[in-house]
């Protein structure tokens, strides 16, 4: 799933990154690999959230809704650095 993620992340990031530290997210993903929710973890990632392509990718129905599925999924933590680099990991935490 890792990958599938990692894929779907990296051929929707089509702009050079215009921040200076690293944007960090926590992904949730559903079985088929959607981004069903995400979640800024730091300052940066808040503040250049629309220069990323997770708001795009998002599922639109859950994003209407505004809430977690009933359906299993899984937890992320992408990393969207100043150099264009793009590291997908599973989540180790505690979950937000």
């Amino acid at each position: 799933m890792n990958q599938k993620l990692y894929d779907r992340i990296d051929k929707s990031w089509r702009d050079y990154p215009i921040w200076n530290e690293n944007l960090q997210y926590q992904v949730r993903v559903n079985q088929d690999g959607a981004i069903v929710n995400y979640a800024p973890i730091n300052q940066a990632a808040c503040d250049y959230l629309e220069a990323t392509p997770l708001p795009n990718l998002v599922n639109s129905i859950n994003a209407e809704v505004g809430e977690l599925p009933q359906e299993f999924f899984a937890i992320f933590r992408v990393v969207l650095t100043p150099t264009g680099v793009l590291e997908v990991n599973p989540w180790w935490g505690w979950v937000q």
